[in-house]
């Protein structure tokens, strides 16, 4: 069904009429897919067993964070834990250079951990830290949901940070002496990489987060459905319309030309950065998101239609598939014949990147799978939302729910024509009025 949001609601009332087989708490979910698409819900996973991070791997050691609070160091070849950090809170993302890794938590801390699991320090910003740091030539440079831009040296010194105007989740590009990165607002930032200065902005009126830079040709998604290819300068040089908003960061990996996008939608596509044309489209059965990883000339990505997929990267046919038992929305790591993902329904899978046939798996401390909630900023308020049951569903009476939720901010006459999609691919039917 379609559904639509009519111009008699406000940002303090909405009226929404389910269908038989929704509920009241389908309200809250329909609202947070409607903030989505004006800003990007990136700091409201809530803890449980799911991991979302990327992987590294590294002697035959696979590191991992996960929303259960730990960060974990696994054996490689048998999946036997070898150690775990316990932070307490959701541990979304990370990064490593030649003997540390470094943490992003949502409690506020940058931790720095030594190969084999020890604190050496760690570094308070003023809000969640949700995406990987980015390290080059000894400093880490990260951002957060406090809207700041942090660089920090290898002893978690402070060397500069600059602020923006709203919530930044990116993982930091450093290219050329120039740090790039988007936000919230609808912004793109370079700055200098040693003072943190700005050298310029791009306003592409739309939430967006991270980039790839290939061949001096930066490649930004915005959630405003284009992709952008940019020089160095901020001028553009391309733009490419999608039917469906793009995951705000692009993933990494340069094929022939051709980068590989994940969305919204139910499909990846290969863009040719020279032009932005499309080469080819593959679906799914849901969403993806941006984790996918070139090996040669195979594309490897999970999907929230709970398929690990291996395509062939020039054509675009599928190789093989593997079905775990949640939504793979985790990173890919790659070693001799193997191939390692991580899942939202709580594990690690170990699979023959040749075949597609299971190695093994490791189940994450906690069995339940991370939920999601839609109140993510400090400046919350009362919505009152009226849940008009329909006389076809079993209860007949119309309830009034009264729920906590963010600022959507302004709806009057948005139009959205989408089947009813959650964030983790759960399909729903009805319509919002």
């Amino acid at each position: 069904m379609k559904r639509y949001i009519s111009e008699e609601d406000s940002p303090e009332h909405i009226s929404i009429e389910l269908g038989h087989e929704m509920g009241p708490v389908d309200v809250v979910r329909i609202l947070g897919e409607i903030r989505e698409s004006l800003t990007p819900q990136f700091y409201g996973i809530k803890k449980g067993g799911s991991i979302a991070s990327d992987l590294r791997l590294r002697d035959k050691r696979l590191y991992f964070s996960c929303n259960d609070g730990n960060f974990y160091c696994l054996d490689a070849d048998t999946g036997k834990e070898v150690w775990r950090f316990s932070a307490g809170d959701v541990m979304p993302a990370f990064e490593t250079d030649k003997d540390t890794i470094y943490v992003s938590c949502f409690d506020h801390n940058l931790y720095a951990l030594t190969l084999d699991g020890k604190l050496k320090w760690k570094f308070a910003a003023k809000g969640k830290l949700g995406n990987n740091p980015f390290v080059d030539s000894g400093r880490i440079y990260f951002c957060g949901e406090d809207g700041n831009v942090y660089c920090v040296d290898r002893d978690g010194k402070l060397l500069w940070k600059f602020g923006t105007a709203s919530p930044v989740s990116a993982i930091p590009k450093v290219y050329k002496g120039r740090v790039y990165f988007g936000n919230f607002d609808g912004n793109f930032f370079a700055l200098d990489a040693k003072t943190g200065e700005l050298a310029w902005k791009f306003r592409c009126n739309s939430p967006t987060g991270g980039c790839e830079i290939h061949n001096d040709t930066i490649i930004l998604p915005a959630t405003n459905k284009i992709l952008y290819g940019l020089d160095m300068e901020g001028g553009v040089k391309w733009t490419y319309k999608s039917s469906v908003y793009m995951a705000p960061n692009i993933a990494s990996g340069l094929y022939k030309h051709m980068v590989f996008l994940g969305n919204r939608g139910k499909s990846v596509t290969a863009i040719d950065i020279r032009t932005g044309r499309p080469v080819w489209e593959f679906p799914t059965g849901e969403m993806t998101f941006n984790y996918t990883k070139l090996s040669g000339d195979v594309l490897y990505f999970g999907s929230c239609d709970t398929n690990f997929y291996a395509v062939d990267a020039g054509t675009g046919k599928e190789i093989w598939r593997f079905t775990s038992t949640g939504p793979n929305t985790g990173s890919t790591a790659i070693a001799d014949d193997r191939i390692y993902f991580g899942s939202w329904d709580c594990h690690l899978y170990c699979l023959n990147r040749k075949t597609g046939k299971l190695i093994w798996k490791f189940q994450t401390s906690m069995s339940n799978m991370s939920d999601y909630e839609v109140d993510t900023r400090a400046d919350k308020q009362k919505l009152e939302v009226t849940v008009n049951i329909p006389e076809r569903a079993k209860s007949k009476k119309a309830k009034e729910d009264e729920v906590t939720i963010a600022d959507y901010g302004e709806f009057s006459g948005t139009y959205i024509d989408t089947t009813k999609t959650d964030y983790l691919g759960i399909k729903k039917k009805g319509y919002v009025k």
